[in-house]
């Protein structure tokens, strides 16, 4: 059995106390035992570690000379080192495993996300008035660069059958990557976006070139934790850390001698630790820094560290706030679908002798289809490091370096003494990268103060040898941190690391403790899919989840909460700036309210928080028993010449149907979280509102989107009151469809007006005056949370009458009325507010418009523009039951002659 002890040590700023020439480091302890397979029982070292170190004294070394300096950190605690450190606790052979022969799979954020950017800047300008058919897609070089597929040219029918193989082929782009990753391990970035490799590497990092069949579901066995994994474990949580011995924090008089040397380090070691087995102590040496106003571990050179932050305001960081893998994957997946569909056409045409492609609307008795671009998804405030893979790469192989070098005998010890210790001070020098553990964000609201999104207030408790959780006292508020992470994924070739270039991402709430409600379930061994926390034992049942079995050797539980008051709300138009800090091994890092030393780099300002999802379309809801041929989207009125509407339905229809056709229109619905980051329930915030907040999550249970049986869904239509003027909107509408507009559609059949505007109509839900409006400074109007709790639906009615579409705003109903034999299509989408577009909408700065002017402009504030209001088609049919032998105009028909065999 081999026993290894590394004293890490870290500089930790200038202390708040004494003033400039006082500073504080810290020494990590990291406990490794090789060569073992057993129990802590027969560790004797490590089982009684706390009580050994306890009666150790640190030395402080500047450059090789010692300095004398205090613990400042709290004492050890050697009975919860008892408590969480059974005898039985399994202790294995600690092994560095070499990761630096894995490959490393990521793909590029900032291009994925300037190529969409890119791609709705364009196509939102060009296609303002109507989406562009398929053939844009697959014609366009641009889009074709992203597809797996690629089609020859249209080919010459001979006498032997063509195959679909002749027409598409597949681009093996993926062979490129497995042969750089093979060779490489990682791919590193390229500051130049290439569009095919880019999205191909996008599309390799979510296995769609290396799809498995999961045919089985494998359970995850639970965790047998040994004795450095709880190591591991603990290390997440500072504090614990210093109470059990394994971290400590000292305090010493900074020599002014020592200011202008280059390079200067610092070493840490103990002495007077004895111990019963061989035992290697190693005392590497930290590069460090020091400013008037701070101490810091010293960068090495290309470092993207600086005094504590990253150096986020670089080219080597990428902020966004889209949905990348969402909106890359959808592209691609539409993108290669309409490819394959092409050439499913071109086969069956040339299969058919159609000479020519552009033929094969005529061959297939229809155009091809309009598509618009898949809808982009609002994710928080994210940071990606770009080339995120060939980093995490490169710190492997130095991981492997430092292996060997911690334990070179370098500079020969003096004055460090211990039974069965051997001290080593290695010449290795650390720096900022080679002891950084994670990071910590923090947030600025525009005019406010710092916030970290790491604050909390954890509980922690042991099982003791009773089987009782035991609290562990003297616990105060801190901060969590993040890191990298990596999923490992076994493949045909071996074993391969995924990471994502994405460091962080606020969407919100805290990034070091899980959000507050019920977590989901395991679905094998609870029947329930969460707890309901209304019910007391549910409660007891979800609070289980967080504590450690009593089977468990582990005998650490913690319960994480976020301490009140410490997060800003992330509200969409508002702006906020945003640092990162970086956390060592100790779990140090600066004050989050410090201002960077370096805060044109450290900082990046200004980020308006947008919101890049559409208003989707209202919801129409039938108000009378549909006729034949008629649908939700297809209103019908049935009559004959000289005969009204009324008469038909009275005699020929039998009184079977009423005579107008109606639908209700209610607004399309969000989620609490999206209504959340509109602000529309900032009234309930904070503790002094807390009777607010109760009022608003009670109207929210049980009034809007209360939870429905699933037995109580059925597939029969509903047909509600079409006299009901106004109707209950029993969910949370989304605060940005003010209103519904109506416009005619492109494909309305009738002659085309000079000025179709003409009979454009906009309906708010939330006008108190119930006015149409016909203006924007009219569909700027704002309303408060009550009214918004409360939208005003209204009424679409299809009448018999001269061509008119006219807004009764006493009964709230939208009029349309036809002469006999006329269909009418409009488009209906809902409406921004457009001050709410322009200080909220992200596809409006993804197009690069700060104003609503031109012409693409007005469409966009009339509600009429795709990208921001997608719009669904309704049609307004007056049915005769004859061709009628006079129109409403006095045009005459030919009658209709009864053809009389001879």
């Amino acid at each position: 059995m081999k026993q290894k002890i590394i004293l890490t040590a870290l500089p930790n700023g200038i202390s708040k106390k004494t003033g400039s020439n006082t500073v504080n480091a810290s020494v990590a302890v990291s406990l490794q035992v090789e060569d073992v397979n057993t129990t802590l029982q027969n560790v004797p070292d490590m089982l009684n570690w706390a009580e050994k170190v306890k009666q150790g004294k640190f030395t402080v070394y500047l450059n090789g000379n010692p300095v004398q300096a205090k613990v400042v950190s709290k004492e050890v605690d050697v009975a919860l080192w008892k408590n969480l450190f059974a005898p039985t606790v399994k202790v294995r052979s600690f092994v560095q495993e070499d990761m630096s022969d894995r490959p490393i799979l990521s793909y590029p954020v900032k291009h994925i996300v300037n190529f969409v950017k890119d791609t709705v800047a364009q196509m939102g300008k060009d296609f303002a008035t109507d989406l562009p058919d398929s053939n844009f897609y697959t014609d366009n070089e641009r889009f074709k660069a992203i597809s797996d597929y690629t089609i020859a040219q249209y080919p010459k029918r001979g006498r032997e059958k063509i195959s679909m193989g002749q027409i598409v082929s597949k681009i093996p782009t993926e062979r490129r990557i497995n042969e750089l990753l093979r060779k490489n391990k990682a791919i590193p970035f390229n500051a130049s976006a290439t569009p095919t490799f880019d999205f191909a590497q996008l599309k390799n990092f979510h296995g769609l070139y290396s799809k498995t069949e999961v045919k089985n579901f494998v359970p995850l066995p639970k965790p047998d934790f040994e004795f450095h994994d709880i190591l591991s474990i603990i290390a997440s949580y500072p504090q614990l850390l210093r109470k059990l011995g394994l971290v400590f924090d000292l305090e010493f008089a900074f020599p002014q001698l020592m200011i202008n040397v280059a390079d200067p380090t610092i070493r840490i070691a103990f002495s007077e630790v004895n111990f019963t087995t061989a035992t290697t102590v190693t005392c590497p040496p930290t590069v460090f820094t020091k400013t008037n106003n701070g101490f810091y571990i010293k960068p090495g050179a290309n470092s993207l560290i600086d005094r504590g932050h990253l150096k986020l305001n670089t080219d080597a960081f990428t902020v966004f706030q889209v949905d990348t893998d969402g909106a890359g994957l959808k592209l691609c997946g539409m993108i290669d679908n309409l490819q394959l569909r092409k050439a499913k056409h071109i086969f069956y045409a040339v299969d058919n002798y159609i000479p020519a492609e552009q033929l094969i609307p005529v061959f297939n008795n229809e155009a091809p289809p309009k598509e618009g671009l898949p809808v982009n998804r609002t994710t928080g405030i994210a940071v990606a490091k770009n080339g995120m893979a060939d980093s995490v790469r490169q710190k492997f192989v130095k991981m492997n370096s430092l292996k060997p070098a911690l334990i070179a005998v370098g500079m020969a010890p003096t004055g460090l003494a211990g039974n069965n210790a051997t001290f080593i001070l290695p010449n290795e020098k650390l720096y900022a990268d080679d002891l950084n553990l994670g990071y910590r964000m923090d947030v600025q609201p525009e005019g406010g103060k710092w916030f970290s999104l790491h604050k909390r207030n954890n509980k922690y408790s042991f099982i003791n040898s009773g089987n009782n959780y035991i609290d562990i006292p003297d616990m105060p508020a801190d901060e969590g941190y993040i890191q990298i992470g990596a999923a490992e994924e076994d493949t045909s070739s071996g074993k391969q690391l995924k990471v994502s270039e994405a460091i962080a991402r606020w969407e919100g709430w805290s990034l070091s403790v899980p959000p507050v409600g019920s977590a989901l379930n395991e679905p094998t061994l609870e029947k329930d899919e969460i707890h309901d926390k209304s019910n007391p034992a549910a409660v007891q049942k979800e609070a289980a989840k967080y504590r450690a079995p009593l089977t468990n050797d582990f005998k650490l539980s913690v319960t994480p909460s976020v301490e009140k008051g410490s997060l800003p709300m992330l509200r969409f138009g508002k702006k906020y700036s945003i640092k990162i800090r970086t956390v060592d091994v100790a779990g140090n890092s600066v004050d989050h309210d410090l201002t960077p030393e370096n805060a044109a780099q450290a900082i990046v300002p200004n980020i308006r928080y947008m919101r890049y999802e559409p208003a989707d379309t209202p919801f129409l809801l039938l108000g009378n028993k549909m006729k034949d041929g008629e649908s939700s989207e297809m209103m019908v009125v049935r009559s004959n010449e000289n005969i009204s509407v009324e008469q038909y339905e009275s005699t020929v229809g039998g009184n079977k149907y009423i005579p107008d056709a109606i639908r209700h229109v209610k607004p399309p619905r969000c989620t609490v979280e999206r209504a959340t980051t509109h602000g529309m329930l900032d009234k309930g915030f904070g503790q002094a509102n807390a009777a607010q907040a109760a009022a608003y999550y009670q109207k929210i249970v049980s009034s809007k989107d209360p939870l429905f049986k699933e037995e109580d869904n059925s597939p029969n239509l509903t047909v509600f009151n079409p006299d009901e003027k106004l109707m209950n909107v029993e969910y949370l509408a989304d605060p940005m469809a003010a209103g519904v507009t109506f416009f005619v559609s492109i494909n309305d059949p009738n002659p085309k007006l000079p000025n179709p505007e003409v009979l454009t109509k906009r309906i708010s839900f939330y006008n108190a005056d119930d006015k149409e409006v016909t203006s924007d400074a009219e569909a700027n109007k704002s309303f408060d949370t009550d009214t918004w709790f409360a939208p005003k639906t209204f009424r679409v009615r299809l009448k018999e009458g001269n061509p008119a579409i006219n807004w009764d705003a006493s009964s709230r109903t939208l009029l349309v009325t036809l002469q006999k034999g006329v269909i009418f299509k409009m488009n209906y989408a809902s409406y921004w507010r457009p001050d709410d577009l322009i200080k909220k909408s992200g596809i409006l700065d993804m197009m690069g418009l700060n104003n609503l002017t031109g012409t693409v402009g007005q469409r966009i504030a009339r509600g009429q523009h795709w990208m921001f209001s997608p719009w669904r088609e309704i049609t307004f049919v007056h049915a005769v039951q004859q061709p009628i032998s006079v129109d409403a105009s006095g045009k005459k028909y030919p009658a209709i002659v009864n053809i009389v065999p001879d």
